[in-house]
């Protein structure tokens, strides 16, 4: 019985030191286009965007991170992971932080909307242009994206979105 016990014991524990909770969203990333060399801001969907709730607690705070890829068609890049840790929330403001990134961002989870400003990224602009020309994209829309992107590689800020879902 006793041993019955301890076992139930360490499996609670396994569950509560080991519990996380992964929300995944479907979001986009905006470049904004001062210059206003396009008709609207550049627009690219994030991939494996997800909300990461460890269930580790520090200071009483949970420790919660946001993650996705950066598109290829964005940096260059074939695997850019982006991750962020929540590092401040005074409701309806959360402050993230992560090696390749600062975002503050506000409302709930499932509608979060963040000002990013990206940094130690790695750009392949060339990348880029190859896959548009490769994908025909037409030669003057190529020339007026590449601009906005060679803006956006000298000073990397834009607008990530969770993109509701319609019920």
């Amino acid at each position: 019985m006793l041993k019955m016990k301890t076992l139930f014991f360490l499996y609670i524990l396994q569950t509560q030191l080991f519990a996380y909770e992964i929300i995944h969203f479907n979001a986009q990333y905006l470049v904004p286009d001062h210059r206003k060399i396009l008709d609207r801001a550049l627009e690219f969907e994030l991939q494996n965007y997800q909300v990461i709730k460890t269930g580790i607690f520090e200071n009483g705070k949970e420790e919660i991170f946001l993650e996705y890829d950066l598109p290829f068609e964005l940096t260059g890049n074939d695997e850019l992971k982006i991750s962020l840790k929540l590092i401040e929330e005074k409701p309806p403001i959360k402050k993230l932080e992560g090696q390749k990134a600062i975002a503050e961002c506000t409302g709930p989870w499932a509608n979060l909307e963040c000002q990013m400003r990206f940094k130690n990224l790695n750009f392949d602009l060339n990348k880029v242009e190859r896959n548009m020309k490769i994908n025909r994209v037409p030669n003057d829309l190529i020339r007026k994206k590449m601009d906005v992107l060679l803006a956006f590689s000298g000073d990397p800020i834009g607008v990530s979105k969770v993109i509701p879902l319609i019920k």
